[in-house]
């Protein structure tokens, strides 16, 4: 990018500014001097109190202090920074609406400079928590200053807030804090950033940004004339050298200013939503190609496209793609394409995408959270073009598909992707906003027509190893019944090949003496097991600096999942991740990880929507079962779950309590499960919680504890109050959930048959119509669902055993349940 485009998108107000120590020159302090810089404060501090020049910043404060106590310095420091006369340069800045900006500068030059001109600027430091200004861009601009400020300085925040130390220790607690996220994803979201009298010195820079081709191309540093060589070459990493100084600078913003029409209008869709257009072909098919799809999920998109175009077998076309595009033509609005881990909902999507293209849509895929996602959304939305928009694990996007929703025209429609899982119990929500015309679509089983091109795709790749020689209809039976016609099921038993795991096991050997290596892989495995991107900057936000090492980009084994010069993370398989971490990791290195992530998306998550939703996935039961090895998840799963209890979002949420009581109870730790069901009611009771999920999974707790503890006198009242939350739960909805409780009712019946009287049995068998009979009336495409299916099995065998009552069977040809 030139400057004279950067100066353009900056009168845009898609620019941020990061003003250091040569911004503030020219201004003037109350005692008419012009502020000092950090050396030039620590020689004065020194001289007042009888130190030698040079003396640290931190040592001549410390010392100040001790001869003239902290109010002294306050007032010192104030005298010093608090302006009385500023440039017209800084004006002429200060007229540039900045989405945001960020100093390492005490004074209060830029406030002075947008008052002057009665503009709103809101100065923060880093005791402020980000969340609660992370969105007033269009109220107010914020002024983020890093190392204090000199306005709200006072006795109590010298050496907390307001930061009189060397760089190192700066950078470490800035690095540290929640506003440096908010820094990298203010730079990730401007399309220009401008560095202004910034010198390394200040604060180092590269221990809060990511030296990728993406940032570089959009940074400006404006250093001034004289700057020197050393200086010049460090900078240089991180953008474009731009050798004017302040005034200089504002001089080219006036002139751009005066020759061209801001467009206040524009929103770059980019970033928060990005535009899916045809790829250049910049790969080759090989091997190495292969390796990555099937080992790393490192899906090519200009693979894609030539393996659909011009035949070649690298990726396999579902056949439903055809129907969901022809749907959504014919007049449906949303499509929700849906599977079990691994099973290829995000290759199915990736399909849908280039299809759309070739018939003349305009393709988008929502994929991070800011505070530009509605206005993004919105240009599309109004822009009047046939578009599809895709957003992958639908359910952390709600608010975007209401607003979608509510705007949306009728060429434009919605193509979302989830767990089965999580989609069964987000259904009805999604209805109550789109409506209930929704083409839902399961990716989990391959057809026969799929088996085979996978059958040939392993024998072109040479893939099938020791059952390279069997027939195809040998291979075919072995993916149909072996595999269960799930890809998930077929990677997993290719890694279980001797080539393969060998080749996981090198690579985590590799890193076995450099234990903050290893954990950091692990976290890029447990992410792509939860389905949350790992980008370069959720890395630095779990793990700070230690992925900008040098040491650690040069590692052999971290270069096989990182993509440096992409700025990119490789591995995305779940399937392959899944099978590392089961087979192949430590365990007890997984927990300590899993307990690190869990901790900085605490801390993150005090205002950021995105880590709030991943701290949620990592506090799941659902995903530890996904995460450990069967053999040692009991004890590994209770390490972990006392190791988060006490973290800000844990200690009082009724959802971490729930997944606690659900564990125990998987566990069959049932009196630690009944305990924690109290405290997840009680919690919930203190806020406005919807309890649907604490009841349901409260009524199975009662029930099997019932079947453990085989108090006949006893066991009917916990039947009766599961009972009614059960038959509470259907009657309320159309979710599977209820019906997956009263599988208990068998195994219950099953416990007491002989203990009970037949006045009693008769009321676990009238339980059992109720809920056959309401099974009966479900909507057909909810009867197929596998836990209705069971469960109608196991409410038949309750009948079977003790009344003669028949049911009116189901006519619905096909129907497992008639």
């Amino acid at each position: 990018m030139e400057l004279e485009e950067a100066l353009e998108l900056g009168l845009n107000g898609h620019a941020v500014l990061f003003a250091g120590s040569g911004f503030s020159r020219g201004a003037t302090n109350s005692s008419g001097q012009p502020l000092k810089s950090a050396y030039e404060l620590a020689n004065h501090l020194a001289l007042l109190a009888g130190l030698p020049e040079g003396t640290s910043l931190d040592d001549a404060a410390e010392e100040f202090v001790n001869l003239n106590g902290e109010e002294s310095l306050v007032g010192e420091l104030k005298t010093e920074f608090t302006v009385n006369e500023i440039t017209s340069a800084h004006r002429q800045i200060a007229e540039i609406p900045w989405r945001r900006i960020y100093t390492t500068n005490y004074d209060n030059v830029l406030e002075k400079a947008y008052s002057d001109l009665n503009r709103n600027l809101k100065p923060v430091t880093l005791r402020e928590e980000a969340r609660l200004r992370g969105g007033n861009r269009a109220s107010e601009t914020l002024c983020v200053h890093l190392n204090g400020f000199i306005e709200l300085t006072t006795r109590e925040t010298i050496g907390s807030e307001l930061k009189l130390t060397d760089t190192s220790y700066l950078t470490a607690s800035v690095s540290e804090s929640p506003w440096a996220t908010m820094f990298r994803q203010d730079l990730d979201l401007a399309r220009a950033v401008f560095f202004v009298g910034y010198s390394l010195a200040d604060l180092d820079i590269r221990r809060l940004l990511f030296d990728s081709p993406q940032l570089k191309q959009k940074c400006f540093f404006v250093i001034g004339s004289q700057a020197e060589e050393a200086t010049k070459r460090r900078v240089s990493r991180f953008g474009t050298i731009v050798p004017i100084d302040t005034s200089e600078f504002a001089d080219s913003l006036l002139e751009k200013s005066n020759n061209y029409s801001p467009q206040d209008s524009e929103v770059h869709i980019g970033y928060s939503i990005k535009k899916f257009t045809r790829p250049d072909m910049q790969s080759a098919f090989s091997d190495q190609s292969i390796f990555d799809l099937l080992l790393l999920g490192h899906l090519k998109t200009d693979l894609v496209w030539e393996s659909l175009h011009e035949g070649n077998r690298y990726f396999l076309e579902r056949p439903a793609t055809q129907k969901v595009l022809e749907s959504l033509g014919s007049g449906s609005r949303v499509a929700v394409i849906h599977s079990e881990l691994g099973n290829g909902k995000t290759h199915f999507l990736e399909g849908i995408k280039c299809r759309a293209l070739e018939r003349g849509c305009e393709v988008y895929t929502v994929s991070v959270r800011s505070g530009d996602v509605f206005r993004e959304l919105d240009q599309i939305l109004n822009s009047g073009d046939k578009a599809l928009v895709f957003i992958d694990d639908y359910p952390d996007w709600m608010d975007i598909i209401e607003h979608f929703s509510l705007n949306a025209k009728s060429n434009t429609s919605l193509v979302l992707s989830a767990r089965s899982a999580v989609h069964d119990l987000m259904i009805d929500n999604l209805c109550k906003l789109v409506g209930p015309d929704i083409i839902e679509y399961s990716a989990d089983l391959l057809t026969d027509e799929e088996l085979a091109w996978v059958i040939d795709f392993f024998d072109q790749y040479g893939l099938w190893g020791e059952k390279a020689a069997w027939s195809k209809q040998r291979k075919l039976r072995y993916l149909s019944r072996d595999c269960r016609s799930q890809f998930s099921s077929v990677l997993m038993r290719l890694f279980e090949s001797p080539q393969i795991a060998s080749r996981f096991n090198r690579v985590l050997e590799r890193l076995n003496s450099k234990r903050d290596y290893y954990e950091v892989l692990l976290s890029i495995m447990i992410l792509a097991v939860v389905q949350r991107t790992s980008t370069i900057n959720l890395m630095i936000d779990i793990w700070g600096t230690t992925i900008m090492e040098s040491q650690f980009k040069k590692n052999e084994a971290v270069r096989e999942f990182f993509d440096f010069q992409a700025g990119e993370v490789r591995l995305r398989s779940a399937t392959a991740a899944q099978f590392i971490l089961k087979h192949v990791a430590d365990v007890n290195l997984t927990i300590d990880t899993l307990v690190l992530m869990a901790k900085a998306m605490d801390q993150a998550g005090k205002y950021s929507e995105m880590h709030r939703l991943l701290l949620r996935d990592l506090m799941r039961f659902s995903t530890l079962q996904n995460l450990l090895p069967e053999r040692q998840r009991r004890p590994a799963t209770i390490r972990y779950y006392e190791g988060i209890k006490n973290l800000f979002d844990c200690r009082r949420n009724p959802q971490f309590w729930l997944q606690y009581a659900i564990a125990c109870l998987t566990l069959g730790e049932l009196d630690r499960a009944g305990k924690y069901f109290d405290t997840a009611y009680s919690f919930a009771s203190s806020g406005n919680f919807r309890t649907f999920q604490i009841d349901n999974h409260y009524a199975r707790f009662l029930l099997v504890r019932a079947v453990e503890i085989g108090d006949s006198a006893k066991c009917m009242d916990s039947f009766r109050r599961a009972r009614q939350i059960v038959e509470n739960q259907i009657k309320d909805g159309r979710m599977h959930y209820p019906y997956r409780v009263a599988r208990s009712y068998r195994a219950f019946y099953e416990a007491f048959e002989s203990k009970l009287n037949r006045t009693r049995l008769e009321e676990i068998v009238q339980a059992a119509v109720f809920v056959s009979q309401r099974i009966q009336s479900l909507p057909e495409e909810r009867r197929y669902h596998r836990d209705v299916v069971e469960c109608f099995d196991d409410m038949q065998r309750i009948i079977g055993h003790e009344s003669q009552v028949e049911l009116e069977p189901v006519v619905t040809e096909g129907n497992p349940i008639s």
